[in-house]
């Protein structure tokens, strides 16, 4: 399973890091041509973007996972099918070929793809052969179309993420990338806006890091299968 970004949208934007700066906190963010710029920030935004999207398990922006493998096997229930819990939730719906949503289904020759195939429907109910409950990241499968091989039978690619990116999730990235400038050296002789103590700049990198991760704790994702 690999997974890759569908955008390159990050979780703040300069502004945001500016203000934990006294000299830039009543700024709009970093000038064109300062050092660093406001498109360097940007880069280290979407950096930290990937850490909190790797470290929380989560996504508040699109992702894609390209060939997540099960097997085809468990019980059946009527009406819904056979549920496959992929290791994501806030799965993207309804799924979409031309965006590189798979459902490939091997029949001990080779793969069949259902997405973007006429003889497979997504929905729930009589015509359905498959869908997405989308919250929870569960696939539903309809028994009627497993005489498939079931050991590692199922290859799924599908976008996931969450729509909006919650302002505690937009406060942490905004830290984690005032902590990367302060150790760059780029703004090594600034404190923390707000900071009522001499506090040396790595002191205050690590501060800011510490406060970002921990308010990031509550959204750590955990799965169990």
């Amino acid at each position: 399973m690999a997974i890759v970004p569908n955008n390159e949208d990050g979780y703040c934007e300069p502004k945001d890091v500016a203000r934990y700066f006294r000299t830039l906190e009543d700024s709009d963010g970093f000038a064109f041509d300062s050092n660093p710029s406001d498109e360097e920030v940007k880069d280290f935004i979407i950096e930290n973007s990937a850490r909190i999207d790797k470290e929380t398990g989560h996504a508040w922006r699109e992702r894609k996972v390209e060939e997540e493998y099960h097997d085809l096997e468990g019980l059946y229930y009527y009406w819904a099918g056979t549920p496959i819990h992929l290791q994501k939730r806030e799965v993207r719906t309804p799924m979409d070929a031309s965006k590189g949503d798979k459902v490939e289904v091997f029949d001990g020759n080779e793969w069949e793809e259902w997405v973007g195939s006429s003889t497979y429907t997504e929905g729930r109910g009589d015509n359905g052969d498959y869908w997405v409950q989308e919250t929870e990241g569960t696939l539903h499968i309809y028994r009627r179309a497993l005489w498939f091989e079931k050991y590692r039978g199922l290859r799924i690619s599908y976008r996931y993420g969450a729509e909006v990116v919650p302002k505690d999730v937009q406060m942490a990235c905004a830290k984690l990338t005032a902590a990367d400038l302060i150790r760059t050296d780029l703004f090594g002789d600034l404190l923390p806006a707000g900071s009522q103590n001499s506090v040396n700049p790595t002191e205050a990198a690590k501060q800011l890091e510490e406060a970002a991760w921990k308010g990031l704790d509550r959204r750590s994702e955990v799965r169990t299968f």
